[in-house]
């Protein structure tokens, strides 16, 4: 068996069919010209592009309650994910005792989860603190392009990028960003960039108090 990683072996980078030709003992070298041998098995391969698609998850959760995002994104090792609090970086965001793990102010939380399965599925479960801030949430899921890294950062670590490039080498800094001026910076840093293969599902999410409402209910004869 042999492994032949994406996109660095030459003539898979791009979407389309491949052929995949073996020799026996024909005594190769890498470079050698192959085209007027006769090989001893082929077959051939459709390389696709990497995409990234979310199942359907709730647009309104409660304060204390467990939101889950989960998908595929196929061709991709691990998945990003960052939450942005309606407050900006200086709120109270999903969960600030995971913001202060990521060196990150409380109105801003990441996590990262690996994909699974020949599928490549991913899920993320978000315990969502008490004394949240209410109100509506943008949720970034992300993947670097097909080169491995985030568009303008040139690295696929995507805090130490927004860290050195956007936030003075203090992810801290960012606290005092509003969540607009937040979203700009993670497009800038992604899809913003010439060239870039980034992919970045945005979608919101409001978080409200714990209430139960009963739908109307009819007279009832006796």
């Amino acid at each position: 068996s042999e492994d032949l990683p994406t996109p660095r072996t030459p003539s898979t980078s791009i979407e389309g069919d491949i052929e995949i030709r073996v020799f026996i003992d024909a005594d190769l070298e890498v470079g050698d010209d192959v085209s007027d041998l006769k090989c001893d098995g082929s077959a051939v391969v459709t390389l696709l592009e990497g995409s990234l698609s979310l199942d359907k998850y709730p647009t309104l959760i409660a304060r204390g309650d467990t939101l889950t995002i989960s998908g595929t994104a196929l061709g991709f090792d691990s998945i990003d994910l960052i939450a942005i609090s309606p407050k900006g970086g200086g709120g109270d965001g999903l969960n600030p005792s995971d913001s202060e793990l990521e060196g990150l102010p409380p109105g801003i939380t990441y996590y990262t989860e690996s994909t699974s399965g020949e599928n490549s599925r991913f899920l993320f479960e978000i315990d969502i603190q008490d004394g949240a801030d209410e109100g509506k949430y943008l949720l970034f899921i992300l993947v670097p392009g097909k080169d491995g890294i985030y568009g303008r950062m040139g690295t696929p670590f995507l805090l130490d990028g927004i860290r050195d490039r956007y936030a003075g080498g203090d992810l801290m800094n960012l606290a005092g960003k509003t969540q607009d001026e937040l979203e700009a910076i993670l497009r800038d840093a992604t899809q913003g960039a010439v060239g870039s293969g980034d992919i970045v599902k945005m979608i919101e999410v409001e978080v409200a108090e714990g209430v139960v409402r009963l739908d109307p209910i009819e007279d009832v004869i006796i």
